[in-house]
């Protein structure tokens, strides 16, 4: 039964296989063009951790520059979560040559469908989540409440979590973006509680 159901997903999950492959050849002329997509220089702190198979890269997002240097850092082949919005072209079609998920956030359905499109996804291919304003503008705060739905998709998909925080220095002069990734994986496990992960997430991030 187990062989017969293992079939059946992979018959499923073919055109989605399909698609990853075909980006993955796309990928690497999509990363050189990153470093003139952003008007920052960029610098990254330290080496992801490595895993095993595919993770959940949540990142923390305050501008525009965000997508192109997170695919800089990271450098492997990903798809991305984005939210439904208004979008220059150049942005629409980078989006979609490197794989994407869209989501509305105010729709439950809609983030339902990409829970789901994310969880199939972790089983191939890394995904890659942006906390929308992370950072807070106000220096008594230093970052927004985070949404609790990365800790739902990485216990659903068993994927390892990779947290990176992007920091801009523009305030200084010196135009710079600094990136550094937690030096560890976080793991969400069946018995662990989905608002406790999520602190311990916020609290990674505002240190």
């Amino acid at each position: 039964m187990k062989s017969i159901n293992n079939l059946f997903v992979n018959i499923y999950d073919f055109p989605m296989k399909v698609g990853i492959s075909l980006r993955r050849l796309i990928h690497p002329q999509i990363l050189r063009l990153m470093p003139e997509r952003r008007t920052f220089d960029f610098e990254l702190l330290n080496d992801k951790p490595k895993k095993d198979k595919p993770g959940l890269y949540i990142v923390t997002h305050s501008t525009c520059h965000d997508a192109p240097i997170a695919c800089e850092a990271i450098k492997d082949h990903f798809y991305v979560l984005v939210g439904k919005q208004p979008l220059e072209l150049m942005d629409r079609i980078f989006f979609s040559l490197n794989g994407v998920i869209w989501v509305d956030r105010d729709n439950p359905k809609s983030e339902a469908k990409a829970f789901k499109k994310m969880t199939r996804l972790l089983k191939y291919v890394d995904v890659v989540s942006f906390s929308e304003q992370t950072w807070c503008k106000k220096p008594s705060t230093p970052i927004n409440p985070i949404r609790r739905g990365w800790a739902k998709v990485a216990k659903e998909s068993e994927s390892p979590v990779i947290p990176l925080a992007l920091e801009y220095y523009e305030h200084t002069g010196d135009n710079i973006c600094y990136g550094k990734y937690y030096d560890k994986l976080i793991n969400v496990d069946e018995n662990d509680n989905i608002i406790e992960k999520n602190e311990e997430l916020e609290d990674i991030f505002a240190n």
